[in-house]
This record gives C-alpha cells, sequence and structure tokens, in this order.
C-alpha cells in the first residue's frame, strides 16, 4: 500500500488525493479519451447512488471532488472538514469500487466531450499545444490528445470504460495521498478502501520513452502552422525533446532555461517584451512529464509573428553558442531556490510535490535537498546538459495562425506545414 501522509494541525480540513498510474497515454490508438471518459463516468455515479445522489453526498459533508486525467495518471479527490474524513473516504471508495456506469451518462458525458472539442478550438493556447504535441511526437502515446478526437470519441462504447475500469483499477495501482488534519490515523482510514479494490496485478504502466521528435532529422527544422481564420494575434510554441526529469541533466537545464527564460528579467522576456513590446510573455521552460521536452512560448500580434520567430530562433541559436553568464546563472539558482518555498507552503502543495517525484522515480528526499542541489550546479554542469540536449537545428515551431500569414515567415523556421484548426 503505497500512502504519503503530510499532516497539518493549523486547520481542520483534510486534502485527499487518489492517483492510478496509467493515464491517457494508455489509450488504444483508436479509443483516444477512453481514460478520461472512463475516470469521469465514475463520477457520475457509484454505490447505488444516482449521479445527482452521489453529488448531493457530496456537498452533505462539505467536501469538494474532482477528476484530473494526463497522459500518465489519473487523479481523484479534494477537500474535506476532519470530522467528515472517514465518510468522505467511503464516498472514494463507492466511485472507485462500486461505480454505476451509467449507459445513459455515458451518452451524455460523450455529447459534453464532443462539445469541449468545440470549445477548445476557440481557445487558441490550448489549440497550439494539441497541434505542437503531435508534430512533436508524433505515432508515440505521448502525442495524442487526452481528450480524445470526435471520430475516437465516437466510438466509445460501455464495454469499453467498462474494460478500463477493471484494468486500472486495482488495488496495485493506486498511490493515496493525505494532507491536513489527518494525523496517524490517515494509514489506517485508506486500509478499508484499498480493500474495496480487486488485488490482481497492476498492468504496467510505464511507457517506452519517445525516441526523439516525429518526422526530424539532425539539423532540420519544422514549421507548423494551424491555419484559423482571422488571427490578430499568434499563439506559438517552438522547442524538441528534452530530458527526463529523474535524470541528472534535469536540473542543471532547469537552471539554465530559468535564467534563459524563467523569469521576468530573464533574456528571453527582456528581448522580446521589454525591448521590442512584440509579445506581452515570453518563457521557456522544461516538462516534468515522462516525455520530456524543451518549450519556448510567445503570443505576438499577427504583424509582428514573423520578426518575433526569427529573434527567438536567433536567441536559442545564440544560447547554444555562447551559453549563459554566470550573473545569469548565479541569479537563476536565487530564484529556483527561493521560489521552491512557495510549491512547498502548504500541506497540500507539498503533497501534490511528493506524489509528482514519487510517480516520476524521484528520490524520497527530493524536498528536503532540492535547495542544497540548485546551489550545487555549477556553469560547466550547465554547458555539458546544454550540449548534450539542446540543438537549434532541431526545433519545432507549432503556431495557430491565418495562412495568409505564411509567405512572410522565415525560411529558416524550417518547411511549412498547414494544417486546419479544426481537422484534429
Amino acid at each position: 500500500m503505497r500512502v504519503l501522509i503530510e499532516p497539518s494541525s493549523a486547520l481542520p480540513l483534510c486534502s485527499v488525493q487518489l492517483v492510478l498510474e496509467g493515464g491517457a497515454a494508455h489509450d488504444p490508438a483508436d479509443k483516444l479519451g477512453l481514460g478520461q471518459v472512463a475516470a469521469e463516468l465514475m463520477r457520475r455515479g457509484a454505490g447505488g447512488r444516482t449521479r445527482a445522489e452521489l453529488d448531493a453526498a457530496f456537498d452533505a459533508l462539505g467536501a469538494s471532488f474532482e477528476i484530473d486525467v494526463d497522459h500518465d495518471h489519473v487523479s481523484m479527490g479534494g477537500m474535506v472538514l476532519e470530522q467528515h474524513l472517514g465518510a468522505y473516504l467511503a464516498l472514494l471508495g463507492d466511485v472507485l469500487a462500486a461505480p454505476a456506469l451509467d449507459p445513459r451518462e455515458l451518452r451524455e458525458l460523450l455529447r459534453e466531450a464532443r462539445g469541449a472539442l468545440d470549445e477548445l478550438r476557440d481557445d487558441d493556447r490550448a489549440l497550439v499545444r494539441r497541434f505542437h504535441d503531435r508534430a512533436l511526437w508524433g505515432d508515440h502515446p505521448y502525442g495524442r490528445p487526452a481528450g480524445g478526437t470526435r471520430t475516437s470519441l465516437g466510438a466509445l462504447t460501455l464495454a469499453d470504460v467498462q474494460g478500463w475500469v477493471k484494468r486500472w483499477v486495482v488495488a496495485d495501482n493506486l498511490v493515496v495521498g493525505f494532507a491536513g488534519a489527518v494525523g496517524k490515523r490517515a494509514e489506517r482510514l485508506a486500509e478499508p478502501l484499498l480493500a474495496r479494490l480487486p488485488t490482481r496485478a497492476a498492468p504496467r504502466a510505464r511507457l517506452a520513452r519517445p525516441a526523439g521528435m516525429a518526422g526530424a532529422t539532425h539539423g532540420r527544422r519544422r514549421l507548423v502552422l494551424v491555419d484559423k481564420p482571422a488571427r490578430t494575434q499568434s499563439q506559438i510554441l517552438m522547442g524538441h525533446p528534452g530530458p527526463l526529469w529523474k535524470t541528472p541533466d534535469f536540473l542543471p537545464l532547469e537552471v539554465a532555461m530559468t535564467a534563459f527564460g524563467g523569469t521576468f528579467t530573464a533574456r528571453l522576456m527582456t528581448e522580446v517584451r521589454v525591448k521590442r513590446g512584440w509579445s506581452y510573455g515570453a518563457r521557456a521552460y522544461l516538462s516534468r512529464g515522462r516525455a520530456g521536452a524543451f518549450s519556448m512560448h510567445v503570443f505576438p500580434s499577427a504583424e509582428q509573428t514573423p520578426d518575433t520567430i526569427a529573434l527567438v530562433h536567433r536567441m536559442f541559436a545564440e544560447l547554444c553558442d555562447g551559453g549563459l553568464s554566470d550573473d545569469e546563472v548565479a541569479f537563476a539558482q536565487r530564484y529556483l531556490e527561493r521560489g521552491f518555498a512557495f510549491e512547498i507552503d502548504t500541506p497540500e502543495r507539498r503533497l501534490h510535490v511528493r506524489l509528482s517525484t514519487l510517480l516520476a522515480g524521484l528520490p524520497d528526499d527530493y524536498i528536503q535537498t532540492y535547495r542544497k542541489r540548485v546551489r550545487a550546479v555549477r556553469p560547466a554542469d550547465i554547458r555539458r546538459a546544454m550540449k548534450r540536449h539542446l540543438d537549434p537545428g532541431q526545433l519545432l515551431t507549432t503556431l495557430v495562425a491565418t495562412r495568409t500569414i505564411a509567405k512572410r515567415l522565415p525560411k529558416t523556421a524550417g518547411k511549412i506545414e498547414i494544417q486546419r484548426f479544426d481537422s484534429y
């Protein structure tokens, strides 16, 4: 039984998180969105209660309950008063062990999921991420959308959902986290919840890491233009695969990306926003998922899009060739070291970090040693990590814009691939 506890007596509140390994990346290629639909359907009636009755039972406890599905995990949980923790866990046990899986609710859920896809197409920032991930990882499961497509959602059946629940909702596949006013009784309270779940072995939830960027060869950039009519502003993502969170090179590169584009005074923000005013924000970061990727995000006006892409590409090349100054590195280290306090300033946030690091395969002492390890990063470590992992010739640029902009985009960004915004 994997139970994490972050106790605090400051408030009579308890936070509970249940995490199942195996998220959207494990959906069959022709059943995309299955994990998200199945997890949500479990929430819509359980333990002999209808959806309305289950909602009323949570409301009667003054409790919240949310579900989140990413490529690697399914998370369920929320907040409840300490005095109602036992009753809350009993409801969570119903959701896990006795979901109704009502076919009428499934039909309604699928209708809502298709509507959510339409809403996503109105959100250019979410849209560029959707197309960027597909271009970056291609046919690998990490390139697939967690919410599915219209075609895949139309193929989902109740039998698919039942099969997903049977496969993934087993005791061996569950991690339980408590934060707040729980004390030593938390692990005891978790035992009956786990006892209700099947005891068969959990399926393998680890995927082979993508070999590299889809369609890329060394020194060949790609540019994907997501054509959407009447865009006056462009949403742009640039990047390529990066190291995994658990690898030794991740922290030196995290320092480097913080120095390059992780703060308001970083080099990227200074050149793009402060000096030129081309984009309200400009950010560079590493993802902490199991795929591992480096990204830069800017959102200039349509008029300034070509110049912004050319500038960011040039700055990235200069970063790879010239590195960072000692002052930039020292500032980034101080920023990360001091900012970490805000990542762990509440029991709930500490629990989130502990769950994330456990599932990513990081050491148990991640929180205790993070600041020390940040301080220990040397400029030489950063140079070696950048040389291993950063390559201007591999940059993928994805932008949501109107196709008339294509003729003005810099040729150095790569051959343009135009895709309709509603095609995926």
